[in-house]
């Protein structure tokens, strides 16, 4: 009996693990789509106006920075604002449903820091930074081609834990943008 015990609690044990990393996978998939609809959005951007905001390029790798610091900052809104409930391509704060159904969170004032405490737990959290040339300090197009711009935008997506657990960093995307 005992090692009947034994043996049916180290499979409900891996049962459980096997549950969890399920899920995991499954909330990495969905924190990669908000990311790669923040990076699409960025292609399909006016670049006439894309590039004189790029910020300059970091002295030091920004994908290893706390959630919340500067130069990341939450993505924000276009002028007209987050009017469409399908384009998640605008907005930086999401709640994934046990479905697996992303909807923005309203409830979080524009601007709140990915960071922050005031985030509610759950919350997933969409982090940018924009800046000219390549990343890490790579070799820059700009100036190799006439009239030539590059720039780099970087997108972190984070999940914000409980009060005693830290925020989730899963995933770090950057692409060089040409003109």
């Amino acid at each position: 009996m005992v090692i009947l015990l034994v043996g049916l609690t180290g499979a409900l044990g891996a049962l459980q693990q096997g549950v969890l990393e399920a899920r995991l996978g499954q909330n990495r998939q969905q924190k990669a789509m908000l990311a790669d609809a923040t990076l699409q959005r960025v292609k399909l951007q006016d670049k006439l106006t894309f590039f004189p905001t790029a910020g300059a390029a970091p002295t030091s790798d920004i994908s290893k920075l706390a959630v919340g610091v500067s130069p990341w900052v939450p993505d924000s809104c276009p002028a007209s604002g987050c009017t469409d409930p399908l384009d998640f391509s605008m907005g930086a704060y999401f709640i994934i449903k046990p479905d697996g159904t992303i909807t923005r969170d309203a409830t979080v004032p524009a601007g709140t820091s990915c960071g922050s405490a005031a985030l509610p737990e759950g919350t997933v959290c969409r982090e940018v930074y924009t800046h000219t040339g390549a990343p890490f300090g790579g070799s820059n197009i700009s100036g190799a081609i006439p009239g030539s711009q590059s720039a780099t935008t970087w997108v972190r997506v984070t999940r914000k834990g409980s009060l005693t657990l830290p925020a989730e960093v899963d995933i770090v995307m950057r692409q060089v943008v040409v003109q």
